[in-house]
């Protein structure tokens, strides 16, 4: 049961899918009269895709799983608990949500960067991620640029020209990094502020990552949903 009787036009009642399993369920209705008549409406098939929010304080991380060689795992960060990559030594690197795979979709993380090997490494976030080789992401670069950009059979390709940060990329300072693809449009935007936005269909499903290459990173708050962002619509 949804809730209690409603005996009032519109007759409409809100489902609260949080606590749902993803995937397909079918509802019916009960219609009642004032005679006390019942009837059952014909079934309706809907598709539950719920939102993900993951603070990580729970200590369980087990819905995201390298696809590589990066070392992730649950970490204490100040008052905080986060997911963190802390191999400075792994090339590119994908911690990959595993519950769902949508088409329009968005996914955004508070963002740390901890340490890196080498100069102008990069991390960030990915979406509609088909395989290692195969999604689109943004990216921060220690070089204090920003990068919207897209891999296939794992050969990067810029959507847009990279763009200067207006700030420093360092170590222990944190950003909210957001990449939205609804359709063909890309939106990339940090601390809420759009900084790129660009058009491919390439790819038009797949799941949401957390990327780091040659860097030491953490990940707190992350959102991921199947819809766009309400705020970042023209």
């Amino acid at each position: 049961s949804l809730g209690g009787e409603d005996t009032g036009a519109p007759f409409t009642i809100e489902w609260n899918t949080l606590q749902i399993p993803d995937g397909g369920h079918t509802l019916t209705a009960i219609a009642r009269d004032v005679l006390g008549n019942t009837a059952i409406s014909a079934p309706v098939s809907v598709t539950v895709k719920n939102a993900t929010f993951d603070d990580f304080e729970d200590g369980d991380a087990s819905n995201w799983v390298s696809d590589g060689t990066g070392t992730w795992a649950v970490a204490e960060q100040g008052d905080n608990r986060v997911l963190r990559q802390s191999n400075v030594t792994a090339v590119s690197n994908r911690a990959v949500l595993q519950s769902a795979e949508w088409a329009d979709q968005v996914v955004e993380a508070d963002v740390t960067l901890n340490a890196v090997s080498g100069s102008n490494r990069f991390f960030g976030v990915a979406a509609r991620y088909q395989t290692p080789d195969d999604y689109y992401y943004f990216v921060l670069r220690t070089n204090n640029t920003a990068e919207l950009k897209r891999l296939t059979k794992a050969v990067a390709t810029n959507l847009v020209p990279p763009v200067p940060l207006p700030f420093t990329v360092t170590p222990g300072v944190p950003h909210r990094m957001t990449l939205e693809v609804v359709g063909s449009r890309l939106r990339a935007y940090v601390d809420g502020q759009l900084v790129l936005e660009g058009a491919d269909a390439t790819y038009v499903t797949g799941r949401v990552a957390l990327l780091t290459y040659f860097s030491d990173v953490s990940f707190d708050n992350v959102h991921a949903a199947p819809a766009p962002l309400a705020n970042a619509v023209d």
